[in-house]
């Protein structure tokens, strides 16, 4: 049997980094060429355009760090939601509900998020869980009220909400068939 994959989705931060460090980049190398093309001018003062040579370093360094920053946080969520599926434990948790997140605005359209909850048999706390952000709604599709969430007790923190496992999409599975 193959394994299935989860789906991670593409966070806003990842595209917001996606603009911002090639934007430092222009920033960084651009302000070098246009330094070098000014000092080549006569009539310039040297300070003003070391002047420039600093404010274009600055916003450059401020857009390619807030950018590889963003990288590396989308890579480090990606990285524990892994975690939590391969070395965390599998739980049933129940569904609490289904809302739209009005946080978030893409398009015009709000997100839906799964939240469920689950109570530790051994220690009695109950843990909540939210799903990512889903641009359709879910609940239509949902063919059951408990939803598997991969954690790492104690503290149930990373976690990935296995949305995908309780919809019914439509598609039919193939059958096998062995000679």
């Amino acid at each position: 049997m193959a394994k299935r994959r989860h789906k991670m989705g593409l966070p806003a931060q990842t595209i917001a980094a996606i603009v911002l460090i090639p934007l430092g980049l222009l920033f960084l190398i651009g302000g070098r060429y246009l330094v070098e093309y000014l000092r080549k001018q006569p009539n310039l003062i040297e300070e003003d355009i070391s002047q420039l040579s600093r404010v274009f370093g600055l916003i450059g360094i401020v857009f390619l760090g807030i950018g590889v920053l963003l990288v590396l946080w989308v890579i480090l969520k990606v990285l524990l939601a892994h975690r939590a599926i391969k070395k965390g434990h599998f739980v049933k948790a129940k569904l609490v509900r289904v809302y739209q997140n009005y946080s978030v605005s893409v398009r015009g359209l709000y997100p839906y998020v799964v939240e469920c909850s689950y109570t530790d048999p051994e220690s009695g706390k109950t843990f909540k869980f939210r799903s990512k952000n889903i641009f359709y709604d879910p609940e239509p599709l949902m063919t059951s009220d408990e939803i598997p969430v991969y954690a790492e007790p104690p503290r149930y923190r990373p976690y990935f909400v296995d949305i995908d496992a309780v919809q019914n999409t439509g598609k039919k599975k193939k059958k096998t068939t062995r000679k």
